[in-house]
Formats: C-alpha cells, sequence, structure tokens
C-alpha cells in the first residue's frame, strides 16, 4: 500500500522496521513483565540491563534483519510461512539436541561454538542456555544470576553472544536491502523479456501494427501486457460475454490561463466479462475518477474507444446512482446497529 502511494524504498523500510520492532518490543516487554510477575528465576535473578540488551536492543533487532532478508527469496506468503515455521522447530530441536551438548562439551574448539552462534536461531538458543545456568547457580547459593561483571568470565558465553548479534544487525540489513534491488532488476528484465518474446509470437494483424507504433506501456507488470492482448483480441471479435471494453482508452486536459496540459489518463486498456466484478487502486491523480467519468457520464464522446452493447450502456449510465444508493444502504444500516 506505501509503494502504490509512492514511498521510497527507504522510507517504506523504515516505516516497516519500525513498525515490526514496535510489536516486537511490545511482546517482549510483556513476555518479561509476565514472566517477572510469575517469579521464574530466569527473569528474576539476572540483570534486567542485559536482559534488554539481549531481548530488545539486539536480538528483536537480528530477528527483524533476518526476516528482511529472509523476504527477498520469496514471492509468495505460503512458502515464507512453511520455511518459518520449520526454521523455528528446526532450530528449538537442534537447540535441545544438538547444541546444549556441544555447548556443555569443554573439549570443543572456541571458534566452532562461535560458528554454530552466527545463526540467529542458535544464537537465542544459547544466550537462553546461559541465563537459565546463571539463574540456577543463583538459585542454588542464594544469591543473583548474571551481572554485567559476569560477561568478563571465560565460562560465561553471553559476551560473545552480544558481540556477534551486535555485528549481524547492521551486516543482514544492508544485505536484505542490496538483495531486494537485485531481485526487483532481474525480476523487471525477466517480464521485459518475457513480454518481447509474447509480442514476437502473437499472430501479426493490422490492428497490432498499428497500436505497437501508437502506444506505448509500462511492461513492468506482465498484467498490463495481457489485458491490453486481451483487449486487441476482443476488439476483433466482439464477445457478448464482454460486454465491457475499453481499447486504448485516454483523456487530456487542455490548459487555461498559461498552465500546462494535464494527461489525467493514458493508454488504458480494459475487458471486463458479464458478473464480473473489479475494482480500482492508485495514488491520488492516477485517474480512477477520470475513468470514472468518462465511462459514466461522457459515454457519447468514447464510441472510437468504448466497444460494448446496450445493456452493457444502460448498466455503466446507471453506475453512480447503484454506487450511491449502496453507500447510504451501507450507513442507514450501519447506523441502525450502532
Amino acid at each position: 500500500m506505501m509503494k502504490i502511494h509512492g514511498i521510497s524504498d527507504r522510507a517504506y523500510w523504515m516505516v516497516t522496521y519500525t513498525y515490526f520492532l514496535a510489536i516486537s518490543s511490545l511482546y517482549m516487554v510483556w513476555f518479561t513483565a509476565i514472566g517477572s510477575t510469575i517469579g521464574l528465576d530466569i527473569f528474576l535473578l539476572n540483570s534486567y540491563g542485559i536482559q534488554f540488551v539481549f531481548y530488545l536492543l539486539l536480538y528483536l533487532n537480528l530477528q527483524i534483519s533476518l526476516a528482511f532478508l529472509a523476504a527477498t527469496g520469496f514471492s509468495e506468503v505460503k512458502i515464507a510461512s512453511v520455511v518459518a515455521y520449520i526454521y523455528v522447530f528446526g532450530c528449538g530441536l537442534l537447540g535441545v539436541y544438538l547444541i546444549q551438548y556441544y555447548i556443555e562439551d569443554t573439549t570443543l574448539p572456541r571458534w566452532q561454538l562461535l560458528t554454530m552462534d552466527l545463526m540467529p536461531g542458535f544464537s537465542l538458543y544459547k544466550g537462553l542456555y546461559e541465563f537459565s545456568q546463571c539463574a540456577l547457580a543463583g538459585h542454588n547459593t542464594e544469591s543473583y544470576g548474571m551481572t554485567w561483571k559476569d560477561l568478563n568470565n571465560t565460562n560465561n558465553g553471553m559476551k560473545d553472544i552480544l558481540l556477534i548479534m551486535a555485528l549481524e544487525c547492521p551486516i543482514l540489513i544492508c544485505i536484505s536491502y542490496d538483495m531486494d534491488k537485485i531481485f526487483h532488476l532481474s525480476n523487471k528484465v525477466f517480464k521485459q523479456w518475457k513480454c518481447f518474446w509474447k509480442k514476437r509470437t502473437q499472430p501479426f494483424t493490422m490492428s497490432n501494427r498499428i497500436q505497437s507504433s501508437a502506444v506505448f506501456f509500462d511492461s513492468e507488470n506482465s498484467e498490463v501486457y495481457n489485458e491490453r492482448w486481451r483487449v486487441e483480441q476482443l476488439i476483433q471479435d466482439i464477445k457478448k460475454d464482454h460486454p465491457f471494453v475499453c481499447n486504448n482508452l485516454g483523456k487530456r486536459y487542455m490548459g487555461k490561463d498559461g498552465r500546462l496540459k494535464k494527461q489525467a489518463l493514458q493508454s488504458l486498456y480494459l475487458a471486463i466479462q458479464s458478473g464480473e466484478c473489479f475494482g480500482m487502486l492508485g495514488p491520488s491523480g492516477s485517474g480512477k475518477s477520470t475513468f470514472i467519468n468518462m465511462v459514466s457520464v461522457n459515454i457519447f464522446y468514447l464510441f472510437q474507444t468504448f466497444h460494448g452493447t446496450t445493456f452493457s450502456l444502460m448498466l455503466i449510465l446507471t453506475l453512480r446512482a447503484s454506487m450511491n444508493n449502496a453507500l447510504s444502504n451501507e450507513l442507514s444500516t450501519y447506523q441502525m446497529k450502532t
């Protein structure tokens, strides 16, 4: 929605990042407060300052950065959700049955533990493990758990975890931003090549030659080209199941009092099948109201670019009245309910 309204990529990323950070921070504060209220030693005995740095400042930012990086490789929400579930459960199971064994193994080289900590899920598990061990030791000795002085202890791996998370956060977010640019550029090139190839393989007609020499369209989205191709095919053989067809519809407001000309609508191709419902979404000034005015009020000016049956023309002429009636009915129903 924000990209549709013309927000730049940096502003879009900043707004999205702030939103997820706020939601995650509220959840983590609530999680810590509930744990402290019910008397869990892992929250009560360990320093709240270290918990704040670990949970809020570092891990939440690392989790959001990792999500941004993973989002560049997925185009469907369902696939991303499945992979995310596998990642969460996999890290949890590996942490319990594998990582914990390596952490407690004193003969394992330190660099191997640091390599495993590069995975955000494993670093989270190791951090929770360090908190739990310090809380258990504090409970047995009736003293405090992990404090800032304990970070310098060679047997405590929390310092390494905090440093790794602090380095991974900016690195992952920068890689995510660059990968998003690369995937967007490659996807755009692929769609342009696909549209060009489809244009070369379609049957050559005089209508195609005239339209291709006079009209320039944005080939970034293949749906735009597919809709135009469908309209051109329907013009040659108008079918009754498509009563509404717009072919290269456009409108330009002439400049008055020294003002420049304004292109309100340009190269619109649209074919609506009988019984089909469609909607328009776009930023302010994209031509939504102009299109509705052209097809509902000034229909007699559009015979060169608009093709439809008598029934569809009568239906379009009553479009605004029907929309107003539906809106008034919804408002009256809402007032009765409230």
